[in-house]
């Protein structure tokens, strides 16, 4: 989506009760991060490219914090790791896409990124790049299966039709990543919820 009305999109988000800020880079958005998360509270992260990109674990760890992300953890310890980032006070991650109204729309295979933004941590920073902005709540949806699930399944080598066409095929492969849709209309009660825009495509 070319010529993104940042104002707009910021009062739709708060108008949706979200607490929203927009940054020029993803070093500005890391710098605030930084300055805003406290030592003492553990941080859970969920899967994200976005996350990866920005470089965000390696300087939150180096600064001292304790992060919980099963990216940065073998495989087999994947579930505790998952369990300790959905308790943590505070919970990073990213949206597959967001809406000019303020919706988040996210698809999950396990769930355990889309259970911790909604209930459990205290504070949810979600680091939404200007790639997965999208004018209206159907063309957010359709950028998961026509662009997020066929990406991820490339790069997790899942054996789905996606992954060879590009095109989501609604199908009933054990691979299947796109298996549990989660639209966030309005911040869950008890969550704070803070999105946090960049002026960069991140992720996908």
């Amino acid at each position: 989506m070319t010529n993104i009305d940042y104002a707009a999109l910021t009062k739709a988000l708060e108008k949706n009760e979200f607490q929203a800020q927009v940054f020029e880079t993803g070093e500005e958005c890391v710098k605030f991060l930084l300055e805003t998360l406290k030592p003492e509270d553990e941080i859970g992260m969920g899967g994200s490219k976005t996350i990866e990109q920005t470089g965000l674990y390696d300087q939150l760890v180096n600064a001292g914090y304790t992060v919980h992300w099963h990216w940065r953890a073998p495989k087999e310890n994947w579930r505790e790791v998952k369990d300790a980032a959905r308790q943590s006070e505070n919970y990073i991650c990213s949206a597959n896409a967001i809406s000019m109204d303020g919706k988040l729309v996210n698809m999950d295979g396990a769930s355990n990124r889309v259970s911790a933004m909604v209930f459990g941590p205290r504070d949810v920073y979600i680091l939404i790049g200007k790639n997965k902005i999208c004018p209206d709540l159907e063309a957010a949806r359709r950028r998961i299966f026509d662009v997020v699930s066929p990406k991820i399944a490339v790069m997790v080598n899942y054996n789905t039709p996606c992954k060879k066409t590009g095109k989501c095929y609604d199908c009933a492969m054990p691979d299947r990543c796109c298996r549990v849709e989660v639209i966030i209309h309005k911040k869950p009660r008890d969550v704070n919820m803070h999105i946090l825009l960049i002026k960069e495509d991140f992720g996908f």
